[in-house]
């Protein structure tokens, strides 16, 4: 984020302010419209036409700690740590696309306090038995406000031309597709989810006894860890309304879907749950060369629960259901934890091995294997259920021909709740077969991670060590995301799934089709309303009490390769060194419990056809560190003070990009998953067996003759010249092309590799001591300076638009910090 100031005081405590200033804005568009009376009074809580502004971000940031050391005697030793840091931050709410690009007249208030303590006792019973012992206690509370700003134009965001929901402030707006193949044009209103909160309490005692006996170095040890986790959601409490159809379908008031939260619901939950860890590991000198490694560990969780017992669960999503309400109808929820336990038979072995090739020390072969299980993270599985979990909150959307203030309060449609919310006012139109909810999928497994490595360790001349290693890991039943009631594709050929239809009114395409495999003549459901008439809809999945079901699942997967190579130098004659060079392959087939990196997942589509590279791909990646202290010169007095107690330290990053994925426009699958948090589709590589049909426009629909969207620039695409390196415009859009609506589109996930880094952190040092202040004081001057080329490393963010036509497509819209510099004072004692 360049042209940013930093100051900075720092003692302890200390504290870090700064203002950044990013790119500027651009928003509203100029000309004669027609607008929609419903619609003015949201334009008027904007600015003029002319609103190009600059958007400011601000954080405060205030830290101390306190240490205290004691020796009880011979042996027996305690250390205690108290640690505590605020943050305050303004930062710029929804905007275009980034929130560096948010409107001036929403932003977010986020305040955070963060504690640690930690008390640590050591004692040595003997020369061959060393005890530690530790307790530790953290609490985190990051918590996010919306702040809106009705001085900028002299409105008020709560009232009845406004207001979504009645004595709520005004909602979000998504205004999609502007004409220029943008899936997202803009958004406007206050953050969907603030506020909000999330405290976390995390309680620890850990054990370790150390043993010596013989050739065996023996290590015992235990970990228990209580968690609470208590977080206040209102997502969609304000509601959303999106415009689908662009900025003329939002001034013509022509939404395409609103989506609200239903009121009532339980906005606080508290989850707790427990982990617990025991090993043991023998360190065997078998002979004078050879070191065995030898370990075994037990680790478990207990099964998260809710304090109130405010927990259901789906135990079959996916169960065909062709009614919903009426007397026969039963709830396909069950009160009960959200998901089962799969950790009770984590058993962890480890082994390795070290060689003395020589017997000189100088030359030594490692290797080792490990099983590492994930029991630590499963906290963040509770996010979905604090915001979408029937029946305590659920989610309900609509499909209005147009929109008016107040219809979170207004009169409902017909639709029974099959979840309902026992909130919820009787009035609203509750969970309908259009609303998605968001889950764990009961029937987990447990994510682990295999490791292995090989090393080769040589000791070079001039206190300089290398090391060339070679690292690889496979990670089964790893977290992700999927549907887990999917639309049922028509048709699978060669093991790939496609929803190629003309179901649609006339003939037309239709969106996860109800004639599909599994119902070939068509799935027709009914529900039986709150009045007692029945409705009849056709829907394309087996359980029509669900639109998509996005759950958190564990079917991901990982692999990584990596060549490292490690060159050190101690410290001699003032300097010291080191450097890290890793070339590595990382795959995966997406990860992430609130997010992924992919079309979403479903039983249909081939778990391999996720399969690429990751988001955290990194192929080259290289650092290097170097610290040097000047030698002390004979002086006496002031001259001494001056020109002794120099150092000097350097830091170079060089990395090449992150891989990414242009994204093809919606829906074009037609299998209706890209409403799963951040899924989308993958377009079709241009290649000279399509590229007559992509350039060829079928009269003024913009369309191909096989449907596809028409590019007349479209060209075919080459490995070699697809990335520009231009940020204007990263990669070559024109090398894409959507795919025939229902299938899936060929371009490989991660195929495409985004800006690298290069950066250079330089500082000085200068240390006088302070006789004074005893023994140990001294005073520390430092001058640092950050990225001190002031090189615009850009962020690997290219904007997608469809990925394909759009006029930003490729655009790199952000970066990271320019040159910082901060000065120093630190006094110790």
């Amino acid at each position: 984020m360049a042209n940013g100031t930093r100051t900075v005081a720092q003692g302890n405590p200390n504290g870090v302010d700064y203002t950044v200033t990013p790119a500027d804005c651009a928003a509203l568009i100029s000309g004669p419209i027609t607008v929609n009376p419903a619609i003015r009074p949201l334009l008027r809580l904007y600015g003029p036409a002319d609103s190009n502004y600059t958007q400011l971000s601000n954080q405060s940031v205030n830290y101390g700690q306190i240490r205290v050391d004691h020796n009880f005697g011979k042996g027996d030793s305690l250390f205690a740590r108290y640690t505590i840091e605020d943050t305050d931050a303004v930062v710029p709410g929804p905007g275009f696309g980034a929130s560096v690009y948010g409107f001036k007249e929403f932003q977010n208030a986020v305040t955070s306090r963060s504690q640690f303590i930690t008390l640590s006792e050591n004692h040595i019973f003997s020369p061959t038995l060393l005890n530690t012992a530790r307790i530790s206690f953290s609490r985190t509370n990051p918590a996010t406000d919306a702040v809106v700003n009705p001085s900028q134009t002299g409105q008020q965001v709560v009232g009845p031309d406004v207001s979504f929901a009645n004595g709520l402030p005004v909602g979000l707006v998504v205004i999609g597709s502007n004409g220029t193949g943008n899936p997202n044009f803009t958004t406007m209103g206050p953050d969907f989810a603030a506020p909000n909160y999330h405290l976390q309490n995390y309680w620890s005692v850990s054990e370790d006894l150390f043993y010596t006996k013989g050739k065996h170095a023996l290590k015992f040890g235990f970990l228990g860890n209580r968690i609470q986790i208590i977080t206040g959601e209102t997502v969609w409490n304000r509601g959303r309304v999106n415009f689908a159809g662009g900025l003329p379908a939002f001034l013509q008031n022509q939404p395409s879907q609103v989506f609200a939260a239903i009121p009532g619901g339980v906005e606080r939950r508290h989850f707790r749950y427990e982990t617990f860890g025991f090993y043991g590991q023998d360190d065997w000198r078998a002979t004078s060369r050879l070191t065995l490694n030898l370990g075994l560990r037990y680790e478990f969780h207990t099964t998260v629960t809710e304090s109130q017992g405010l927990q259901t669960t789906l135990r079959n999503p996916g169960a065909q259901v062709d009614v919903i309400g009426g007397p026969n109808w039963t709830s396909p929820l069950t009160v009960e934890p959200y998901m089962r336990n799969p950790s009770l038979k984590n058993f962890s072995p480890r082994v390795g091995f070290a060689y003395d090739v020589t017997g000189n020390g100088k030359t030594a072969i490692r290797s080792a294997f490990g099983l590492y299980y994930d029991v630590a993270t499963i906290g963040s599985t509770t996010f979905g259920y604090v915001v979408g979990d029937p029946p305590y909150r659920s989610t309900s959307v609509a499909l209005p021909p147009s929109w008016a203030p107040g219809f979170i309060s207004a009169t409902p449609g017909p639709y029974q709740p099959p979840f309902a919310n026992p909130g919820a006012t009787s009035t609203f139109a509750g969970f309908s077969p259009l609303s998605p909810i968001s889950i764990t999928q009961h029937d987990i497994r447990q994510p682990y991670l295999m490791q292995w490595n090989l090393s080769l360790d040589q000791q070079l001349p001039g206190s300089v060590g290398l090391s060339v290693s070679y690292v690889g890991t496979r990670g089964l039943h790893l977290w992700g995301q999927g549907d887990v009631n999917p639309c049922i594709p028509t048709a699978i050929v060669n093991g790939n799934p496609n929803w190629a239809n003309i179901q649609g009114t006339g003939g037309t395409l239709a969106a996860c089709p109800s004639a599909n495999i599994l119902f070939p003549s068509g799935h027709v459901c009914t529900v039986i309303t709150s009045t007692g008439s029945t409705l009849r809809f056709p829907s394309g999945r087996a359980n029509c009490n669900l639109r998509e079901d996005n759950a958190i699942q564990t079917t991901s997967r990982s692999w990584y390769d990596g060549l490292q190579v490690n060159v050190q130098k101690r410290l001699s004659h003032g300097l010291e060194f080191q450097s890290a060079y890793t070339y590595s392959n990382n795959l995966d087939t997406t990860q992430g419990r609130l997010s992924i990196d992919s079309e979403a997942f479903t039983p249909y589509v081939p778990r391999n056809f996720d399969k690429g590279r990751s988001v955290v791909n990194a192929t080259h990646n290289w650092r290097f560190n170097t610290l040097y202290t000047f030698p002390a010169r004979q002086s006496q007095g002031l001259v001494s003070k001056l020109v002794n107690g120099w150092s000097m330290q350097n830091i170079v990053s060089v990395q090449s990009g992150y891989g990414f994925t242009p994204a093809a426009p919606g829906d074009v699958s037609l299998n209706a998953t890209t409403n799963i948090n951040s899924a989308y589709e993958r377009p079709e590589l241009v290649t000279s067996a399509n590229l007559r049909d992509v350039t060829t426009c079928v009269g003024t629909t913009g369309l191909t003759p096989l449907g596809r969207q028409c590019n007349v620039n479209a060209v075919v695409y080459s490995p070699a010249a697809v990335i520009t390196g231009d940020p204007n415009r990263w990669f070559n859009p024109n090398m894409f092309a959507t795919p025939i609506p229902g299938y899936l589109g060929n371009v490989a996930r991660g195929s495409l590799t985004g800006p690298g880094l290069l950066n250079w952190d330089f500082s000085m040092h200068k240390n006088t001591p302070l006789a004074f202040l005893g023994e140990a004081g001294n005073l520390q001057f430092r001058a640092e300076f950050f990225n001190i080329l002031n090189r615009a490393n850009f962020i690997n963010n290219p904007a997608n638009g469809n990925g394909i036509v759009g006029p930003n497509a490729g655009r790199l819209t952000a970066a990271r910090d320019g040159r910082d510099i901060q000065l120093a004072l630190k006094v110790s004692f």
